[in-house]
């Protein structure tokens, strides 16, 4: 029950997020192309075609660099490439309307870098500001309901653990590193017990088993480093053989 709420949160922000962010990219675009060129906000074939295109690219290019999603850590990466995916757009989007503004009524020949151009690069200076606002105040409402995992690194070495340290200090908001310990500590059931992720170094095989049952019985978050042989086992088939079940792994 708990997952499904969260999932359905994270869904509502990513929806909301995204349908401002966009809406409010439409509205700088149409509106600021259409101080010179009124057609494409009034019901036309030229505003039609405009939007058409807009949609399209807006949805191509976020198709390839990736919709903006907030349960994603690298946020900061999403932003960027929202960023590039709009202006791209922006000038795919402004080429098309220059190409049907060579018209008699209009232009006798494509003019890039004309009155509308100066429009061009306040409409990106206004949207680039737009993304990274909207961005920026949701993900605080992001780390605001979501806080980060308190957690803990059970490794072998200090080196180790200060490698793993410094890798994870770097997805703030999804781990608060509290606590690293060595697999032998005596009181690792305690370092286990406040923290609710529990990361976990390549360390023998026997404490492995240990830490990893005492963190299942206490309904801890794990990560785990993995070894080749982890990583056969997790990718095998189950098979029965008469009444004697075994992982089955092919190559």
């Amino acid at each position: 029950m708990k997952d499904s709420r969260i999932k359905y949160t994270l869904f509502v922000l990513n929806a909301s997020l995204n349908i401002a962010l966009f809406l409010v990219v439409y509205v700088l675009f149409f509106l600021l192309m259409g101080i010179n060129n009124p057609q494409i906000i009034n019901l036309s074939r030229t505003a039609a075609v405009a939007l058409v295109s807009f949609t399209l690219l807006l949805f191509i290019m976020n198709s390839i660099y990736g919709w903006v999603d907030l349960s994603n850590k690298s946020n900061e990466n999403h932003t960027i490439m929202a960023i590039m995916s709009v202006i791209f757009t922006d000038i795919f989007a402004y080429f098309i309307l220059q190409i049907m503004n060579v018209n008699p009524a209009n232009n006798q020949h494509l003019i890039l870098f004309g009155k509308d151009f100066p429009l061009l690069i306040l409409c990106i200076v206004l949207q680039t500001i737009w993304i990274v606002s909207i961005t920026l105040i949701t993900s605080k409402i992001y780390n605001f309901l979501f806080p980060p995992s308190r957690s803990c690194i059970i490794s072998f070495s200090q080196n180790r653990a200060n490698y793993l340290f410094d890798k994870f200090t770097k997805n703030k908001s999804s781990y608060n590193i509290c606590d690293v310990a060595h697999y032998n500590y005596d009181k690792i059931n305690d370092v286990i017990d406040r923290n609710n992720t529990i990361i976990i170094d390549k360390i023998p095989k026997e404490n492995f088993s240990v830490i990893l049952a005492n963190c299942y019985k206490k309904n801890k978050n794990i990560l785990m480093a993995t070894d080749i042989e982890n990583l056969i086992i997790s990718s095998s088939s189950r098979t029965v053989i008469d009444d004697f079940t075994l992982l089955r792994s092919d190559f």
